[in-house]
Parts: structure tokens; sequence; C-alpha cells
């Protein structure tokens, strides 16, 4: 691995600070939110991913793969919203 520079430290903090906005925007959201909006989340990490097999950048890489496990969780969090609304 090449030297760390300043541009991957703010980078990477840059990848912390959106993760952790999005982390909490999904714990925190109302859940009559679409599925659509987490599957689409997922899709798009999956495929900016696809990228990195040419053009690789570690704070992209960072940001990506936690909005896909984030995007996961979203997903999971309405599917068993559904589940329950379905059962009252």
């Amino acid at each position: 691995m090449g030297s760390f520079d300043a541009f991957d430290i703010i980078g990477v903090l840059g990848a912390c600070i959106t993760v952790s906005c999005y982390a909490w925007l999904q714990r925190n959201r109302e859940f009559d939110k679409t599925l659509t909006y987490s599957v689409l989340n997922a899709l798009s990490a999956v495929l900016v991913g696809v990228s990195f097999f040419a053009h690789w950048n570690l704070a992209s890489f960072i940001t990506n793969f936690f909005w896909g496990v984030i995007s996961l969780y979203g997903i999971y969090r309405c599917i068993r919203s559904s589940a329950l609304k379905k059962r009252s």
C-alpha cells in the first residue's frame, strides 16, 4: 500500500461522517418509508463497489461498504415493520 497522506485522512474522515449520518437516518427514520429506498441504496453500493475493481479508493470503499451494510439493515427494518403491521 502507498503512503497515507492528508487527502486520505480527509477522505476517511468524510466517509466516517457520511456513514454516521446514514446510520442515524436508518435507525431513527419512520417505519412508513418504502422498501424501495433501502433497496436502491444497497444496489448503488454494489454498483459503485464494482468500480473499485478498476479504480481503487480507500475512502470510497469504506463509505460504500458501510453504505451497503446499513442499507441491508434498513431493508431488514422495513420488512420487519411490514410483517408486524400485517399481524396487527
